[in-house]
Protein backbone atom coordinates (compact mmCIF):
# COMPACT_ATOMS: atom_id res chain seq x y z
CA UNK A 1 0.00 0.00 0.00
CA UNK A 2 1.31 3.44 -0.95
CA UNK A 3 1.76 5.91 1.89
CA UNK A 4 -1.15 8.38 2.01
CA UNK A 5 1.24 11.35 1.80
CA UNK A 6 2.31 10.19 -1.68
CA UNK A 7 -1.28 9.84 -2.87
CA UNK A 8 -2.17 13.31 -1.51
CA UNK A 9 0.97 14.78 -3.11
CA UNK A 10 -0.13 13.38 -6.48
CA UNK A 11 -3.70 14.67 -6.17
CA UNK A 12 -2.41 18.12 -5.22
CA UNK A 13 0.05 18.35 -8.13
CA UNK A 14 -2.04 17.06 -11.04
CA UNK A 15 -3.56 19.66 -13.37
CA UNK A 16 -5.84 17.18 -15.09
CA UNK A 17 -7.79 14.79 -12.90
CA UNK A 18 -9.64 12.64 -15.45
CA UNK A 19 -8.86 10.10 -18.16
CA UNK A 20 -5.31 9.74 -16.89
CA UNK A 21 -2.66 7.33 -18.11
CA UNK A 22 -0.11 6.07 -15.59
CA UNK A 23 3.27 4.38 -15.78
CA UNK A 24 4.67 2.88 -12.57
CA UNK A 25 8.41 2.20 -12.86
CA UNK A 26 9.90 -0.51 -10.58
CA UNK A 27 6.33 -1.38 -9.68
CA UNK A 28 6.90 -4.57 -7.76
CA UNK A 29 3.48 -6.24 -7.82
CA UNK A 30 1.74 -2.98 -8.81
CA UNK A 31 0.42 -1.92 -5.42
CA UNK A 32 0.69 1.77 -6.39
CA UNK A 33 -1.47 1.19 -9.49
CA UNK A 34 -4.25 -0.39 -7.44
CA UNK A 35 -3.99 2.31 -4.76
CA UNK A 36 -4.54 4.93 -7.48
CA UNK A 37 -7.69 3.17 -8.66
CA UNK A 38 -9.22 3.79 -5.23
CA UNK A 39 -8.80 7.58 -5.46
CA UNK A 40 -12.20 9.12 -6.12
CA UNK A 41 -10.71 12.51 -7.17
CA UNK A 42 -8.95 10.95 -10.18
CA UNK A 43 -10.11 8.77 -13.08
CA UNK A 44 -7.95 6.58 -15.29
CA UNK A 45 -7.99 4.94 -18.70
CA UNK A 46 -4.63 3.20 -18.84
CA UNK A 47 -2.29 2.01 -16.07
CA UNK A 48 0.99 0.24 -16.73
CA UNK A 49 3.30 -1.40 -14.18
CA UNK A 50 6.88 -2.28 -15.12
CA UNK A 51 9.35 -4.23 -13.00
CA UNK A 52 12.48 -6.19 -13.85
CA UNK A 53 11.69 -8.81 -11.21
CA UNK A 54 15.10 -8.72 -9.53
CA UNK A 55 13.59 -8.42 -6.05
CA UNK A 56 11.10 -11.27 -6.47
CA UNK A 57 13.60 -13.65 -4.87
CA UNK A 58 14.21 -11.26 -1.97
CA UNK A 59 10.49 -11.08 -1.21
CA UNK A 60 9.73 -14.65 -2.36
CA UNK A 61 6.93 -13.42 -4.62
CA UNK A 62 5.94 -13.55 -8.26
CA UNK A 63 5.12 -9.88 -8.89
CA UNK A 64 3.40 -10.45 -12.23
CA UNK A 65 1.21 -13.21 -10.81
CA UNK A 66 0.22 -11.02 -7.86
CA UNK A 67 -0.55 -8.13 -10.24
CA UNK A 68 -2.80 -10.37 -12.35
CA UNK A 69 -4.60 -11.61 -9.23
CA UNK A 70 -5.23 -7.97 -8.26
CA UNK A 71 -6.58 -7.26 -11.76
CA UNK A 72 -9.09 -10.09 -11.36
CA UNK A 73 -10.05 -8.82 -7.91
CA UNK A 74 -10.50 -5.27 -9.26
CA UNK A 75 -12.64 -6.49 -12.16
CA UNK A 76 -14.74 -8.54 -9.75
CA UNK A 77 -15.24 -5.53 -7.45
CA UNK A 78 -16.31 -3.38 -10.40
CA UNK A 79 -18.45 -6.15 -11.94
CA UNK A 80 -16.26 -5.96 -15.03
CA UNK A 81 -17.79 -2.56 -15.74
CA UNK A 82 -14.48 -0.71 -15.57
CA UNK A 83 -12.98 0.29 -18.91
CA UNK A 84 -9.56 0.87 -17.35
CA UNK A 85 -6.75 -0.98 -19.09
CA UNK A 86 -4.26 -2.57 -16.67
CA UNK A 87 -0.97 -3.99 -17.98
CA UNK A 88 2.15 -5.49 -16.43
CA UNK A 89 5.54 -5.77 -18.11
CA UNK A 90 8.32 -7.84 -16.59
CA UNK A 91 11.39 -6.27 -18.14
CA UNK A 92 14.20 -3.82 -17.55
CA UNK A 93 12.67 -0.47 -16.65
CA UNK A 94 15.10 1.67 -18.66
CA UNK A 95 14.70 -0.51 -21.75
CA UNK A 96 10.91 -0.23 -21.42
CA UNK A 97 11.16 3.57 -21.28
CA UNK A 98 13.39 3.58 -24.35
CA UNK A 99 11.01 1.44 -26.39
CA UNK A 100 7.55 2.63 -25.40
CA UNK A 101 5.79 5.05 -27.71
CA UNK A 102 3.07 5.79 -25.18
CA UNK A 103 2.86 9.12 -23.39
CA UNK A 104 1.67 9.22 -19.79
CA UNK A 105 0.04 11.76 -17.50
CA UNK A 106 1.69 10.29 -14.41
CA UNK A 107 5.01 8.49 -14.19
CA UNK A 108 5.74 7.15 -10.74
CA UNK A 109 9.34 6.28 -9.86
CA UNK A 110 9.15 5.30 -6.22
CA UNK A 111 11.90 3.73 -4.13
CA UNK A 112 14.04 3.03 -7.18
CA UNK A 113 16.35 5.87 -8.27
CA UNK A 114 18.34 5.81 -5.04
CA UNK A 115 19.84 2.48 -6.16
CA UNK A 116 21.84 4.30 -8.88
CA UNK A 117 24.57 6.93 -9.17
CA UNK A 118 23.75 10.60 -9.87
CA UNK A 119 24.33 10.42 -13.65
CA UNK A 120 22.06 7.39 -14.02
CA UNK A 121 19.39 9.08 -11.90
CA UNK A 122 19.44 12.10 -14.24
CA UNK A 123 19.30 9.82 -17.32
CA UNK A 124 16.20 8.06 -15.94
CA UNK A 125 14.48 11.38 -15.26
CA UNK A 126 15.38 12.77 -18.69
CA UNK A 127 14.07 9.66 -20.48
CA UNK A 128 10.92 9.68 -18.33
CA UNK A 129 10.28 13.31 -19.25
CA UNK A 130 10.24 12.34 -22.93
CA UNK A 131 7.34 9.96 -22.15
CA UNK A 132 5.06 12.55 -20.52
CA UNK A 133 1.90 14.12 -21.89
CA UNK A 134 2.06 17.97 -22.13
CA UNK A 135 0.59 18.49 -18.63
CA UNK A 136 2.12 15.30 -17.24
CA UNK A 137 4.02 14.86 -14.00
CA UNK A 138 6.80 12.60 -12.76
CA UNK A 139 6.53 11.66 -9.09
CA UNK A 140 9.73 10.48 -7.46
CA UNK A 141 10.14 9.04 -3.99
CA UNK A 142 13.80 8.64 -2.90
CA UNK A 143 15.65 7.89 0.31
CA UNK A 144 17.22 10.85 2.02
CA UNK A 145 20.38 11.00 4.08
CA UNK A 146 19.75 9.17 7.33
CA UNK A 147 17.72 6.35 5.79
CA UNK A 148 18.73 3.05 7.37
CA UNK A 149 18.76 0.74 4.31
CA UNK A 150 22.13 -0.78 3.48
CA UNK A 151 21.15 -1.53 -0.14
CA UNK A 152 20.71 2.11 -1.14
CA UNK A 153 23.51 3.51 -3.28
CA UNK A 154 22.62 7.22 -3.31
CA UNK A 155 21.10 9.08 -0.37
CA UNK A 156 19.49 12.40 -1.30
CA UNK A 157 19.84 15.62 0.66
CA UNK A 158 18.58 19.16 0.07
CA UNK A 159 21.65 19.98 -2.08
CA UNK A 160 20.60 17.22 -4.46
CA UNK A 161 17.12 18.73 -4.67
CA UNK A 162 18.71 22.10 -5.51
CA UNK A 163 20.88 20.43 -8.17
CA UNK A 164 17.83 18.74 -9.68
CA UNK A 165 16.11 22.16 -9.80
CA UNK A 166 18.95 23.43 -11.99
CA UNK A 167 18.32 20.65 -14.49
CA UNK A 168 14.59 19.89 -14.30
CA UNK A 169 11.39 21.77 -13.62
CA UNK A 170 10.60 20.73 -10.06
CA UNK A 171 7.11 21.93 -9.25
CA UNK A 172 7.21 20.87 -5.63
CA UNK A 173 9.21 18.71 -3.28
CA UNK A 174 8.59 17.62 0.25
CA UNK A 175 10.44 15.76 2.96
CA UNK A 176 8.49 12.91 4.52
CA UNK A 177 10.00 10.68 7.21
CA UNK A 178 13.23 9.36 5.66
CA UNK A 179 12.30 10.17 2.04
CA UNK A 180 11.94 13.07 -0.34
CA UNK A 181 8.97 13.16 -2.69
CA UNK A 182 9.47 15.25 -5.79
CA UNK A 183 7.12 16.38 -8.56
CA UNK A 184 8.67 17.27 -11.93
CA UNK A 185 6.79 18.65 -14.94
CA UNK A 186 7.68 18.09 -18.56
CA UNK A 187 8.76 21.71 -19.00
CA UNK A 188 12.51 21.19 -18.62
CA UNK A 189 14.90 23.81 -17.36
CA UNK A 190 18.10 22.42 -18.89
CA UNK A 191 18.20 18.83 -20.13
CA UNK A 192 21.64 17.31 -19.53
Amino acid sequence: MSPSYIIQFIIMNMKSKSNLSVLDIAAGSGGFVFDLLEIKELSFVFLVAVDNGLYEKVYDEDFEEEFNENVLKYKSETNNSSKVILQYFKQDEYRFLEKTYNKYDIINISNFLHFFDWDTICKYIKLSLSKLQPDGRIFINVARTGHSSKRIKYFFDENDIENLKKIFNIIQWKQEANHFIICISNNSVNIV
